[in-house]
C-alpha cells in the first residue's frame, strides 16, 4: 500500500511510450479472446493503463522491478478479469449463438451455466441451465415443451421483452413470458436464472417455471407443475406430471 502511495505520474519517454503501446495491444488481444462484454472489456484496458501509469514512471522499471512484485501485479491482473468474466450478471443487448464451441452464461463461482447444450454431438441445441462443474453437466431446466433448436439459432436478452429464443431465420421461438424495462439479468449459483428491472425488482426467473427437476431452495407453487422427459435426448413432456 505504502508503495501505491507513493506512486507518480511522469511523462513518459518515446521508448517508453512504444513499449507501452506494444503491450497494451497484447492486453487487449488477450482481453478480446474472452467473453466479455464491451463495459467489462474497457474497465480491464482502463485499470491496466492507470497501473501502469501511476505505479511504474517509466515502463521499463516494470521489468526492472523484483520478480515477487510483478508476479503479485499479475496475479491481481487475473483475478480481475476473472471476477469480470464470472460476476453472473448478464447485460441488456447480450446474446448467445448455438454452435458448438459457444461460451455459456456462468454463475459467479461457476456451479451453474445458462446457454445451448449440444444434444449428443448433432445439430440439436437446448437452450438450458446445467450443473457446469459436474463431468455429466446435467441438465436442471429448459423452457416448456423442451424444443430443439438448430446450429446459428440466438437467444438475446432484450430491454423489452426479456429473454427472447429465435431460430436462424429470425423466427421466435419462445420468449420468458411478457415482460418489460429489463436492466439486467443474472445467473445465480442456486441455478436460477432472474431478470431484473429497475429498482432491482424481479421480473422473471427460470425457478418459477421448472422443467424435470426442482433444485435445493427451489419453491413449486400451489398449482405449479414439472413434466418428465421422454428421454435423455428428447425433453418434450413425458409420460408423469
Amino acid at each position: 500500500m505504502e508503495m501505491l502511495n507513493n506512486c507518480h505520474y511522469k511523462e513518459r519517454n518515446h521508448k517508453d511510450q512504444s513499449l507501452f503501446s506494444a503491450h497494451k495491444r497484447r492486453v487487449a488481444l488477450f482481453v478480446d479472446s474472452k467473453n466479455l462484454s464491451v463495459n467489462h472489456k474497457a474497465t480491464i484496458l482502463l485499470f491496466i493503463k492507470y497501473s501502469f501509469h501511476h505505479c511504474y514512471p517509466s515502463f521499463q522499471q516494470f521489468h526492472m522491478a523484483p520478480a515477487q512484485l510483478r508476479l503479485v501485479f499479475l496475479t491481481i491482473f487475473l483475478r480481475f478479469i476473472a471476477a469480470q468474466q464470472n460476476d453472473g450478471s448478464v447485460s441488456v443487448g447480450a446474446s448467445l449463438t448455438a454452435t458448438s464451441d459457444v461460451k455459456p452464461w456462468l454463475s459467479s463461482f461457476g456451479e451453474f451455466a445458462f446457454g445451448f447444450k449440444q444434444v449428443q454431438w448433432n445439430d440439436n441445441f437446448l437452450l438450458s441451465i446445467w450443473y457446469e462443474k459436474i463431468p455429466d453437466k446435467t441438465i436442471v431446466w429448459y423452457p416448456e415443451e423442451g424444443r430443439m433448436v438448430p446450429t446459428g439459432s440466438k437467444v438475446e436478452l432484450l430491454r423489452e421483452s426479456g429473454l427472447v429464443l429465435t431460430d436462424p431465420q429470425g423466427t421466435e421461438v419462445w420468449r420468458s413470458g411478457s415482460i418489460s424495462g429489463v436492466t439486467s439479468g443474472f445467473m445465480n449459483d442456486t441455478g436460477n436464472f432472474v431478470i431484473f428491472g429497475s429498482n432491482s425488482r424481479k421480473l422473471w426467473g427460470s425457478f418459477d417455471f421448472p422443467a424435470n427437476t426442482l433444485l435445493p431452495t427451489q419453491v413449486m407453487e400451489i398449482g405449479g407443475g414439472m413434466n418428465s422427459t421422454i428421454n435423455t435426448t428428447n425433453f418434450s413432456g413425458g409420460r408423469f406430471q
